[in-house]
């Protein structure tokens, strides 16, 4: 697995959701269930958003430790930490589309 085989699959995905967003109104009933799974989606959405926001308030956290005693900064918080921590990123937003047939299970963080 590449990165950029996730980000492109996570890019298609947003592009995807913003076009079933902008169908009109008049088009709900020809959307049926892809609305329903739409609600899902936007709970997923905001449950990875929310796991983002944890992961940063550690590695925060550990950042402040460290500044606090002085310290190098562990690795997580080095070039090749936040890559790293990046690419979790993307892991967290991609599993909102878990559901599509083109997912792959090792993209779960």
């Amino acid at each position: 697995m590449t990165t950029d085989t996730l980000a492109e699959f996570l890019l298609a995905r947003i592009d995807e959701t913003e076009r079933m967003l902008s169908v009109s109104v008049d088009h709900a009933e020809f959307l049926g269930s892809r609305l329903i799974d739409g609600r899902e989606l936007v709970r997923a959405d905001g449950e990875a958003k929310r796991r983002i926001v944890a992961e940063l308030e550690t590695f925060e956290a550990i950042q402040c430790a460290a500044a606090d005693r002085d310290t190098p900064l562990p690795q997580a918080l080095t070039a090749a930490g936040i890559v790293e921590g990046l690419r979790r990123a993307v892991r967290h937003l991609t599993v909102a589309y878990a559901g599509h047939p083109d997912f792959q299970e090792e993209w779960r963080p």
